[in-house]
């Protein structure tokens, strides 16, 4: 059985999706020096800040996927043009 560091995997997801770890320690609320103090010290991390800052990470990746996805127009059946000449040319 593989014992995974919860302090290691959470630097590199934040890597992996290209977020800075200082980024997520002002997300939490969390010191910007503690999670590198816990690479030194692996016994100083606690379940509840270690779970504010993977819910932190959680929210920045989710905030880029939906700041990167395209929108669609609110209404694509108008293609831009006002509501007026859309309806007319429905009715047409």
């Amino acid at each position: 059985m593989s014992n995974i560091d919860p302090v290691e995997s959470l630097f590199e997801r934040a890597k992996a999706n290209g977020v800075q770890m200082y980024v997520v320690c002002d997300r939490a609320r969390v010191a910007r020096s503690t999670p590198s103090r816990w690479r030194g010290d692996k016994n100083g991390a606690t379940y509840a800040t270690l779970k504010r800052l993977n819910a932190a990470l959680d929210d920045l990746i989710t905030e880029r996927a939906h700041a990167a996805a395209p929108t669609a127009p609110a209404n694509s059946a108008s293609c831009g043009k006002s509501g007026e000449v859309a309806a007319q040319e429905r009715a047409a």
